[in-house]
Formats: C-alpha cells, structure tokens, sequence
C-alpha cells in the first residue's frame, strides 16, 4: 500500500516494451508515457531493478526515456525482504 492507502501495482518489462514497439512510440504517444511517470509520481505503481537493467540495456528512445523519466521508481530485489518470499517458494 502507498501514502494514500492505495495498492502499488508492479510493473515488468513489458509494460514499456511492447507499448514502445508496436503501439505508443515515445515519437507520437506522449500521453501514455506522461501517464505512467504521474501514477509512478504518486506512488501507485513501480517497477523493479531487474527491468531497469533490460530496457537501459536497450540503448534505444525507450532507454532514454527511462532513465530521463522513470529511474527514481525501481525498487532494488537485492534486499532480504525482497529476496525472503523468493526462498519460501523454492
């Protein structure tokens, strides 16, 4: 839960990728863009550092976009509270 009482919803690759490839080009959707960066801005949604890694990896407009837009909102899963669930399931 955020702040606000509301459910952070977490993000994977995705998300980014497909929309940037086929659908909502940084060139000309800038809405769908704005609008995921302003729910990210008040803590609705995140993504992880996993993600982070594969689209900057990229090195294309998305890349830029992220790291210019989206960076602040990846939490790490290099901490034991993320990586606890992880073990219990294995």
């Amino acid at each position: 839960m955020n702040d606000l009482g509301e459910t952070i919803y977490l993000l994977n690759s995705n998300i980014f990728t497909v929309p940037h490839r086929m659908y909502y080009g940084l060139d000309f959707a800038m809405p769908f863009w704005n609008f995921l960066e302003s729910e990210a801005q008040v803590g609705r949604i995140l993504t992880i550092d996993k993600v982070k890694e594969e689209i900057i990896h990229g090195g294309d407009a998305l890349a830029e976009w992220f790291q210019a837009s989206f960076q602040n909102y990846c939490v790490t899963t290099q901490t034991q509270e993320m990586l606890n669930p992880y073990q219990r399931l294995v």
